[in-house]
């Protein structure tokens, strides 16, 4: 017998609520949230308030205004130009005095720099003070000017919204009517009462109000009751039956016919019934196109670590990504131009713009001679390809010797999967491989066949662990082309319009695909247990482009290399040992001056690195060689050395001790120090 003190029961509604507290769902709620809070920031002022705001405004600007505050302003900008010119210069003659030119010209002109510096900043330290002390009354000016703009900025949004809001609502009564007519001739939908022997009324059900309006839908709550003085009492005519109402065959069918929209209903709480039309024009309520411009600026970057990667847009036009943290391979299917390569290249466009080539390295199998993916060959994340069916295996087999390799080094790091050594090994900043094929049904038909499944089949069921993902495509969703260990190994599906149920069934394990509406990136994304009708995003040509020079001027034109895929030998797997060390700045340091003549470069130290068969991120480099760069100086083996720039790049140089050097300051009889560099300008 169970104890009462372990059930957990959920707690009954207060009395009347659920009479009295009717939603359309949590989301059209939270959308309305959202729109209150947006309208809050829109309020305009009262009169009093807004005359009390122009008379400080105006008063505030005469005390600057016989403060000569302009002026100043101006005179801070040229001192401030002034300064930074006299510094750079004399940074150029003391470079100069350093490197064995004293000539008598020279020091003079060091010493006249250093007088008008003084000068100089006298006046700059004067004219700074005088506007700090006038910056709390321009604050004050610029408040009160921002707050009159906001007002008028209210006010026209205010005079939008209500014209939007009227033609909404003139949007909706339009709907409304036309739904209330369609019944009155729908057999079944109305309910026909006689006044007399010649005049008779079709009474129709009606609508709730308010009824609930947004950019993709308009939402009719049908009215099933109404409050009366003495309790409830029902809504629907007599006779009329709710299942014709909503009968997807006769009710509905004729009401998008009439409309002109589609018309669905859907189920609210307390058993509400909503009548749906979809603005947008489409069969399924869904946009016809979704610009990948527009679809990335919905990019989770706090998410960036998991890789992200595009889903669609779904009923609402909520933007859903997939996740190769959570869903690690990626299956892909369709009819002939459905858009499947487009979704790969959105893949591609997405990895390459927001993943660095340490994060995130592609492999791809392109039996189309390689034209497909050919534009993507010389980016930075390129990792390699395969163009030939007799490439197919030996590659397969390469990279599971990776994958093999990789578990063996995070068994001696003690990590059990991929994250978990990127968390806690950061030195070792092993890119997660994502391999790309393009048609799987190229890989039937040979004698390899099986053998190559199997390989697939190792690849999906142990390569997440091991940061290596599968995307596969294929537009003959047969079994015998997905075989299904590959499929059940693939928690996230992506099932363009099929041609029979058959296909669709291989795909999702359901006929839903072969009933999309015939448009072009129309998909039902099944990320684990659930399914999702939604429009992949449009990845046009000018995307990938972007998304190649975002790469290629971040990280370099060509393709960096892959220590591990070197070779098809195990050894070429392993981690080079110094990859196991800490890397400090005096360590990156003492590797420029030896293999790279002084320059202080992370891309050619990561390069050389790589060549070396050490695998450091590329970000680790780049920090500590920011930070070398911003103390100006670093200690290698005892020895201090500066740097020189010579064009593009930094170039170590080693600093003679101080008691074997005369400094400029020692020939130059100046009290003060070096120029110090300006301010930001004030205002």
């Amino acid at each position: 017998m169970l104890d009462k003190a372990t059930i957990v029961e959920d707690a009954a509604p207060p009395y009347m609520e659920w009479l009295t507290k009717d939603k359309a769902s949590a989301e059209n709620e939270l959308r309305r949230q959202r729109l209150r809070e947006y309208q809050a920031q829109y309020i305009p002022l009262k009169n009093s308030e807004l005359q009390q705001l122009i008379r400080q405004k105006r008063k505030l600007a005469r005390y600057l205004g016989r403060a000569r505050y302009d002026e100043l302003v101006t005179k801070y900008r040229s001192l401030s130009d002034d300064l930074r010119s006299l510094q750079g210069r004399y940074q150029e003659i003391r470079h100069c005095y350093e490197n064995g030119d004293r000539s008598p010209g020279l020091v003079q002109e060091g010493r006249i720099i250093l007088r008008q510096g003084k000068q100089l900043k006298s006046a700059y330290a004067r004219i700074k003070g005088m506007l700090a002390d006038l910056r709390p009354v321009y604050d004050a000016y610029d408040q009160a000017r921002r707050r009159i703009e906001q007002h008028h900025r209210s006010l026209a949004y205010q005079r939008e919204e209500k014209q939007r809001t009227r033609q909404g609502y003139r949007e909706v009564k339009t709907v409304a009517r036309l739904i209330k007519a369609t019944w009155k001739i729908t057999p079944g939908c109305h309910y026909i009462k006689r006044i007399n022997a010649k005049r008779q009324k079709n009474i129709v059900a009606r609508f709730q109000k308010p009824p609930k309006i947004s950019a993709d839908a308009i939402y009719l709550k049908l009215k099933t009751s109404s409050r009366q003085i003495f309790g409830y009492n029902p809504s629907i005519p007599y006779s009329v039956l709710i299942r014709n109402l909503v009968d997807p065959d006769v009710s509905l069918k004729n009401l998008t016919h009439v409309v002109g929209r589609p018309v669905r209903v859907e189920y609210g709480k307390n058993q509400s019934i909503w009548f749906v039309v979809d603005r947008l024009g489409s069969l399924d309520g869904l946009p016809l196109v979704v610009p990948f411009g527009k679809f990335m600026a919905e990019f989770p970057f706090n998410r960036r670590d998991l890789i992200p990667l595009p889903a669609g847009v779904v009923d609402g036009r909520r933007v859903i990504w997939t996740y190769l943290e959570h869903y690690p391979h990626v299956l892909v299917g369709g009819s002939t131009r459905s858009g499947k390569s487009n979704l790969l290249n959105a893949y591609i466009t997405t990895l390459v713009g927001t993943q660095s080539p340490d994060d995130v390295r592609l492999f791809t199998f392109d039996l189309k001679e390689g034209v497909e993916f050919q534009r993507w060959k010389q980016i930075p994340h390129f990792a390699g390809s395969v163009d030939h069916i007799d490439q197919v295996l030996p590659a397969l087999h390469s990279i599971i010797e990776l994958m093999k390799a990789r578990y063996k080094m995070f068994k001696e790091l003690g990590a059990v999967k991929y994250s978990e050594v990127r968390r806690t090994h950061t030195e070792l900043a092993l890119p997660r491989l994502v391999i790309i094929m393009d048609e799987l049904g190229t890989f039937v038909g040979n004698k390899e066949t099986n053998e190559i499944h199997t390989a697939i089949r190792e690849l999906t069921a142990k390569g997440a662990a091991a940061g290596v993902h599968v995307i596969a495509a294929t537009q003959t969703p047969t079994v015998e082309v997905i075989p299904g260990l590959i499929k059940n190994n693939m928690d996230s599906r992506m099932a363009f319009h099929c041609a029979n149920n058959t296909a669709s069934q291989v795909i999702i394990d359901v006929a839903d695909a072969a009933k999309l509406a015939d448009v072009p990136g129309r998909v039902i994304a099944k990320l684990g247990a659930n399914m999702y009708p939604a429009q992949s995003p449009l990845c046009d040509p000018s995307a990938m482009r972007d998304a190649m020079d975002i790469a290629t001027e971040a990280y370099g034109d060509d393709p960096l290399p892959f220590p591990e895929l070197s070779d098809g030998k195990s050894e070429s797997h392993t981690v080079h040992p110094v990859a196991q060390k800490a890397w400090t700045k005096e360590r990156v340091a003492t590797f420029c001056l030896a293999y790279l003549n002084g320059k202080l470069s992370a891309r050619s130290a990561h390069e050389r690195l790589a060549a070396m068969n050490v695998t450091v991120a590329r970000s680790t480099l780049d920090d500590l060689i920011k930070q070398i760069k911003a103390e100006g100086r670093v200690l290698v083996d005892g020895q201090i050395y500066g740097f020189r720039r010579e064009g593009q790049a930094w170039i170590m140089v080693a600093q003679v001790p101080e008691d074997h050097t005369h400094t400029l300051q020692e020939e130059i009889p100046a009290t003060g120090q070096e120029i110090e560099q300006s301010d930001e300008v004030v205002a």
